[in-house]
């Protein structure tokens, strides 16, 4: 059992704490002295079972997006050969960001240095010999712009120009011919003539 003594001015009001230890019912004994007299009293207090609080929970801050410019790029052609020259092109880069330009599906690294201090890039890359026939895909890969994904396809070298040899080809054969066919008439025309004039 523990006492608490208070000293109140007559009139006034007294605010006794008391320390929870755990739920049930307590007996709370009072004395009340004032000159001359004293008066016991008590009662019986019911504590309920309390709950601690639910804490509340921090907001989360919502994401913010820095603003900036629209990271684009492009290829000068969408089919290439192997061996061959492709010119990339990209705008909306951060200014002298670092920039790398990679070969996929089998990741080759085809070119890294830095963009223009106004964010933009034109290099024309190399596609490796021996690159597999099919669909790739040029990533330009900025440090801190993220990248971007260009579609490539790798056709044989000869296609690309065989149509036109064989074209070539048939153009020249074709004029021979006429030119023999011209030549043949102009020499039976010349016998005719002689054969006339015996």
């Amino acid at each position: 059992m523990s006492k608490t003594l208070l000293v109140y001015p007559p009139g006034g009001t007294v605010t006794l704490p008391v320390t929870l230890l755990s739920t049930g019912t307590y007996v709370v004994d009072l004395w009340i002295e004032s000159p001359g007299n004293i008066v016991e009293t008590s009662g019986e207090l019911t504590f309920p079972t309390v709950c601690p609080p639910t804490p509340t929970p921090a907001p989360t801050p919502s994401p913010t997006t820095a603003p900036g410019s629209t990271f684009t790029a492009q290829l000068s052609m969408s089919v290439a050969v192997a061996g061959g020259k492709v010119t990339v092109t990209a705008s909306g880069l951060e200014g002298s960001e670092p920039v790398q330009l990679w070969l996929h599906s089998a990741p080759v690294q085809l070119w890294s240095d830095t963009a223009s201090d106004a964010g933009t890039l034109t290099q024309t890359i190399t596609i490796p010999e021996g690159t597999a026939l099919g669909s790739h895909q040029i990533e330009v890969r900025g440090a801190t712009s993220g990248s971007v994904r260009l579609n490539l396809t790798v056709s044989e070298g000869l296609a690309a120009t065989g149509s036109n040899d064989v074209l070539i080809g048939s153009l020249s054969i074709g004029a021979a011919a006429l030119l023999a066919a011209g030549g043949l008439a102009l020499l039976l025309a010349r016998r005719t003539r002689q054969h006339r004039a015996i």
